[in-house]
């Protein structure tokens, strides 16, 4: 009798000892997918974690898809080959316009340069990807101008970046206050519903591009890495002489914590900001905002002087290859 007992005890402890580990096992795997943790800050994660995906989706992981339109910073093609030659990953490239319902589903992480207008119906498709678990990498200017002058979100100008979240798209209609643009990354659909790429996506406020278009502006900065997973390429601050775009970061996203792992100095006040500027962010692990396309480091690798210097910012891109692939 009391031999059955401890056998009885024995087979509960191991009951829940394998129920414990299944719910560890879920939250790890939930907590990895959607971005507030990278597989790596785990010893032996990513190799459990990829597994799990591959069953699941049946195909190897991760799938990467970087979308491009007519005009703005970067070239889309040099950082698919980037990826494919140098990562051991293979990026697949298509413009912005063919995106439809579900054929971003195949897909683990997309990345979105090179494409400087956006419709609503694109923006959507980028954030309802991320809201599916995928990882999103938006770069320089993209989504700053819209298709059509309506599209921008206009709110009264006493309007508050908190009150932002209850924005009414139709105050345009209902209010007789002056209205304004808050946030050239927010737009209004064609039914009138008000999408927060900027504010709530972004968790960034569009400042404008520090050379303002002009074709012989001069960078002479630096760019300082802070301390993060994206940056563990990359020690010490290196010479960044390349258009970028000033954004003001607004604490907060729905997509996770906030944090800002590089910054460029060394050069002049623009659009109503001083250095040093925020040009590399992420929101959790799941969204990350560069304020370059990184893939214009690649110039600087053909460039004269120190070798060292020159390929030291191409280490962010072999960064960004890891990080989309945890």
């Amino acid at each position: 009798m009391r031999g059955q007992i401890v056998k009885n005890q024995t087979q509960q402890l191991l009951i829940h000892a394998i129920a414990i580990s299944a719910l560890v096992l879920v939250a790890l795997f939930l907590a990895t997918r959607y971005g507030l943790i990278s597989c790596d800050q785990v010893p032996y994660w990513c190799s459990g974690y990829h597994m799990i995906l591959e069953k699941i989706y049946g195909r190897t992981y991760p799938n990467i898809l970087i979308l491009y339109g007519k005009s703005g910073m970067g070239d889309p093609h040099a950082l698919a080959n980037f990826i494919t030659n140098n990562c051991n990953l293979y990026a697949q490239t298509m413009p912005i316009s063919m995106v439809g319902p579900g054929n971003l589903s195949s897909y683990d992480v997309l990345i979105v340069e090179h494409a400087r207008t956006l419709t609503p119906e694109e923006m959507a498709a980028i954030w309802d990807f991320a809201a599916r678990g995928g990882k999103v990498l938006i770069a320089g200017d993209v989504g700053v101008d819209a298709e059509k002058n309506s599209q921008y979100l206009r709110v009264p100008d006493n309007t508050t970046w908190s009150e932002m979240d209850h924005v009414d798209a139709n105050s345009e209609t209902n209010s007789g206050g002056h209205l304004v643009i808050m946030n050239r990354w927010d737009r209004v659909d064609a039914f009138g519903n008000p999408i927060l790429f900027g504010t709530q996506f972004l968790g960034l406020k569009y400042v404008g591009d520090y050379c303002h278009g002009e074709a012989n502006c001069d960078v002479m900065g630096y760019l300082v890495p802070i301390d993060d997973e994206l940056t563990s390429g990359l020690h010490v601050r290196v010479p960044f002489n390349h258009d970028f775009v000033v954004v003001q970061p607004l604490q907060t996203s729905i997509f996770g914590q906030q944090k800002i792992f590089a910054t460029i100095g060394g050069v002049g006040a623009c659009c109503g900001q001083s250095p040093p500027y925020p040009v590399a962010i992420r929101d959790g692990y799941r969204v990350v905002y560069y304020a370059f396309p990184p893939d214009i480091v690649l110039k600087d690798v053909n460039a004269t002087g120190d070798s060292q210097t020159r390929y030291a910012l191409v280490r962010l891109l072999y960064d960004i290859c890891r990080w989309a692939a945890t």
